[in-house]
């Protein structure tokens, strides 16, 4: 996933948001799991890495973090936020302290791989991008750590990292109960539903369509769903 800074734009005046993004000194543990699901944030503060060796900059940011990522099971992706960032740095003394807007967006679908504690994407477009990142998936929140690779930051040897935080939509239950397509719910969806259940998300034998209401758990919660339908149409 490749985001594309659409804008830079330099100011000296002070601006506040009702989003506050905090910078940290230590980046939170990637700890993997399954980002399978649509996740959203709205106007949600998001948090800035920067180095020790970087403290001296004296940066500061605020702004917001709007948008989607999506997970698909099928292992593709649509990334669709932006992330409105205004920072202060401190850039020595000969240019001073300076402010500086950057509005980053992402508009990408692709294909995403797993290994171990990072997240391997591939992009769609005719570049073929291929990127790396960190992320963590802890109850119903996923980090997405990116590295700002922006070559007019890049340049001066800042080298940050941002953490995107978004927070999972929970899914109605929409989920139709006939799981053979027969027409009917009956004993032969029970059994079907039988076979998987207490299976979770992310491990073997895990079939969303037996998960009724999407919570990445199939467990008494589908059941009663299930006999909620029984004898029915779906």
């Amino acid at each position: 996933m490749r985001s594309t800074v659409t804008a830079v734009a330099f100011c000296l005046m002070v601006w506040s948001s009702a989003a506050v993004s905090q910078v940290i000194s230590q980046l939170p543990p990637a700890t993997g799991g399954d980002p399978t699901g649509e996740w959203s944030a709205d106007s949600t503060g998001y948090r800035v890495y920067v180095p020790p060796d970087l403290s001296w900059l004296n940066l500061s940011f605020s702004g917001k973090l709007t948008g989607r990522f999506t997970a698909k099971p099928d292992s593709t992706y649509l990334a669709h936020y932006m992330v409105d960032a205004r920072a202060t740095v401190n850039l020595g003394p000969i240019f001073g302290q300076q402010s500086f807007r950057m509005t980053d967006t992402a508009n990408t679908t692709g294909r995403y791989a797993v290994r171990g504690t990072r997240m391997v994407v591939t992009g769609l477009d005719s570049a073929k991008s291929v990127d790396t990142l960190s992320y963590s998936v802890k109850t119903d929140t996923l980090l997405l750590m990116l590295p700002l690779t922006d070559p007019r930051v890049t340049a001066f040897g800042i080298r940050l990292t941002i953490v995107l935080p978004f927070s999972r939509i929970k899914a109605s239950a929409t989920g139709s109960a006939d799981f053979n397509g027969s027409g009917r719910v009956d004993f032969d969806d029970f059994f079907l539903f039988a076979e998987s259940f207490g299976r979770r998300r992310g491990g073997a034998g895990y079939n969303l369509k037996f998960d009724l209401n999407a919570d990445g758990d199939i467990n008494f919660d589908d059941f009663f769903l299930f006999a909620d339908r029984f004898g029915g149409k779906g």
